[in-house]
């Protein structure tokens, strides 16, 4: 540590006044020989004892010093005002004899005061074209010690820098302000001047500096960002290169950075001191240049790639960033290759396990109950997860265009294409898997076979009783499922019409319509017997569907290969035999009257039967109520022709007599299900009687027409009118 003194002169004033005595009165006036400075202090008055030298008694006075002696009693009395500092020497009073003659001296005198500026050594960080008093802030904190005594923007500080020619050719070191300044010498005999940045514009560095006008000096080192360092550990570095978890072909770069980082640097001693691995960008020293540890992005030969070496270059590099400056460090690692173990899966024989339509789950199910943890030479289990395994099933598919099925080799539980030929996701059923372990970075890799069966799961069928209008849809949550998975569900509907006439209906949804008549045709035309086209020629009752049916089950019973085949074709085998039992539950009635596809469209009440159909559930069933409502509201007959209250034989003869059913202002045909039923009834002119409900009267006569609607989708209050026929 440096000290430097700012000293403000000030005058002492020392004054010996000697005075010669010679009256017989004994007064005589002296002046103290010396009066001390620093006992002497502004408007202070000072009695000072003769003969002990010692101050008596002390009282204030104004520019003036009076001393007085007589014969019994010798005081000494001296009066000083300080103004303005001042090196003038006040004379001595003249000697007044045999009187005692008061005298006055004004003494100025100002205190002398002593102040150190102590500067040390220091580091600082000016960032670039930080202005003047930023600059002094930051020196005055970091190297004045005794800051208290003192103000940052007081101080004026100059530093011995380097200095530059106009032409940059010729150098010149001088002091000057650490604002930036301009120095002169000859160079070659020529007067040059030379140009010295600002501190704050210079280079990073130590540098002299010191108080402007001072000679005493202290080393500030700058910086105009947070400098940085990676501190290694020294000695020897050995790590291992292991693969990864995930794909035991490829090496794990991230966890060679982390075990580099942890074997090299010393974070305590770096700075930032909280250093992490990755901050830091790795890379290995290769043939011709320095690449990324995994290589470059774009070289697919991998020759860029660290692979296992002795005595392998590594640099590790912290980036500069907005307010830290960059490092860079270079050490030599021995990176090995690490052993693995040889790994074994065991896998349990004939488990069992339920359905899931999500694959993740059945992996799953394999991952926890059908490997064999306690048997197998595997990681813990804890430490490897499902995404290390392969799992893969002993497939069936069909050649594309065909219903002929052929047997290949593995494919993957979720299905796809393997070696041209499309799988279906594993279902429920008996199969051979095989569950292979990738490997990862302390195993190598392993697989094993074994047989498992997955039973069908469980799904209830709802159907909402509901009601509808016949030129309604039905709701969407109709029939509903307990699963979230794609069912071909067969709705049976059979009841009574408003007619009173039996009726039925059969929905097929998940497939069209015709695709499911397609697939019941190839299966049939399998077993040799007619296709249900054909049938459907002359209309198909719902007994001869049960029978067909019936067919198909037993064929499948007995006939090799056909349960397969029509696996094949999407049909369950079970829920056609659900679809028998549904049959067979409603009225006999119903056997024989013709079905309708989709669902009804004529008023009535139906008892519905849904069956859900998926080869992977066990068949579930729902029964339920609709009403099909008539429409009243808004529903009127209007007569096609107005008939006068008198028509000729001839105009009756062309008479239209019909009406038509309206619907909120729309005609409605028997398509529509509008059903209009007529009566005729009167007198002839020959008294004979005359009812009808199919042919209006052509004789003579008086008559009258009743038209209503019975049955149907539509119910409108009847109409009557009367006419007469003349001739």
């Amino acid at each position: 540590m440096k000290k430097h003194a700012y000293k403000y002169r000030f005058v002492s004033l020392c004054m010996a006044l000697t005075m010669a005595l010679s009256c017989t009165s004994g007064y005589a006036t002296v002046f103290a020989d010396e009066v001390d400075t620093n006992e002497i202090t502004s408007e202070e008055t000072v009695i000072v004892d003769e003969n002990t030298d010692t101050v008596v008694e002390d009282e204030p006075t104004t520019n003036e010093v009076e001393e007085t002696i007589t014969e019994d009693e010798t005081a000494e009395e001296v009066t000083e005002t300080v103004t303005e500092p001042t090196e003038d020497i006040i004379a001595a009073p003249e000697v007044i004899e045999d009187v005692a003659v008061p005298m006055t001296m004004t003494v100025n005198e100002v205190e002398t005061q002593e102040v150190d500026v102590q500067l040390q050594d220091g580091e600082v960080i000016i960032p670039d074209g930080a202005d003047e008093s930023t600059v002094k802030e930051i020196l005055f904190d970091a190297l004045v010690v005794n800051k208290e005594d003192f103000s940052a923007q007081d101080l004026e500080w100059e530093y011995y820098c380097e200095g530059k020619s106009s032409t940059g050719l010729a150098k010149n070191d001088a002091w000057g302000s650490v604002n930036g300044f301009t120095s002169e010498k000859k160079v070659m005999f020529i007067p040059t001047t030379f140009t010295h940045p600002a501190l704050s514009d210079n280079e990073d560095g130590s540098y002299k500096i010191r108080i402007e006008g001072t000679t005493d000096e202290v080393t500030v080192t700058k910086y105009n960002k947070e400098p940085s360092n990676i501190v290694v550990k020294g000695g020897e570095y050995s790590v291992s290169l292991y693969v990864n978890d995930y794909n035991s072909s490829e090496y794990n770069y991230d966890r060679l950075r982390e075990d580099i980082f942890n074997a090299v640097v010393d974070v305590e001693n770096s700075n930032p001191s909280d250093l992490t691995v990755d901050d830091i960008t790795f890379e290995h020293k290769g043939t011709f240049s320095w690449y990324p540890l995994e290589g470059n992005s774009d070289d697919f030969t991998g020759l860029t790639q660290l692979k296992p070496e002795q005595d392998k270059k590594i640099r590790l590099t912290l980036p500069e960033t907005d307010d830290r400056k960059g490092s860079q460090v270079e050490v030599t690692v021995d990176v090995n290759e690490f052993e693995r173990a040889a790994s074994s899966v065991v896998l349990k024989a004939n488990s069992s396990f339920t359905y899931n339509k999500d694959v993740e789950a059945m992996k799953t199910e394999i991952f926890n109950n059908v490997i064999d943890w306690e048997n197998s030479t595997l990681p813990s289990k804890d430490s490897v997860s499902i995404d290390m395994f392969n799992f893969e099933y002993y497939a069936t598919a069909k050649i594309l265009g065909s219903d002929q099925l052929i047997k290949n080799d593995w494919a993957p539980l979720e299905g796809g294409f393997v070696n041209f030929l499309e799988y279906p996701v594993i279902g429920a059923g008996e199969y051979k898997i095989k569950v292979t372990f990738n490997g990862n970075s302390t195993h190598t890799n392993s697989s094993a076979e074994t047989d498992i069966a997955i039973s069908k799961a469980k799904v209830s069928v709802k159907v909402k009783t509901t009601n509808k209008y016949a030129d309604e849809k039905l709701p969407d949550d109709f029939v509903t499922l307990s699963v979230d998975d794609k069912f071909d569900i067969y709705t049976v509907y059979g009841g009574v019409t408003s007619s009173l006439a039996p009726t039925a209906y059969l929905q097929i949804s998940g497939i069209e319509d015709s695709k499911f008549i397609e697939i019941i045709d190839k299966l049939l035309a399998f077993i040799g017997e007619e296709t249900l086209t054909e049938k459907m020629q002359d209309g198909i009752t719902l007994g001869e569907l049960n029978d067909i049916v019936s067919k198909l089950v037993n064929a499948a019973n007995t006939i090799p290969f056909f349960a397969d085949f029509v696996k094949s074709q999407g049909i369950d085998l079970d829920a056609l035999v659900k679809l028998t039992e549904v049959i067979g539950k409603l009225p006999d009635s119903t056997n024989d009257i013709k079905i309708a596809l989709g669902e009804p469209d004529m008023a009535g009440l139906y008892t519905v039967f849904a069956v859900a159909n998926n080869p992977n559930y066990e068949t579930g069933v729902g029964m339920g109520m609709l009403l099909v409502k008539m429409r009243m509201s808004g529903t009127k007959l209007i007569y096609n022709q107005d008939i006068p209250s008198k028509i000729t034989v001839e105009q009756a003869k062309t008479y239209d007599f019909t009406a038509d059913v309206w619907h909120d202002g729309v005609r409605k045909t028997a398509e529509d299900g509008a059903k209009v039923k007529y009566l005729y009834s009167g007198l002839t002119s020959k008294w004979r009687l005359y009812s009808s409900t199919t042919t209006p009267p052509t004789e003579p006569g008086k008559y009258t027409q009743t038209i209503v609607t019975l049955g149907g989708n539509y119910q409108a209050a009847p109409v009557t009118r009367a006419f007469q026929i003349v001739k």
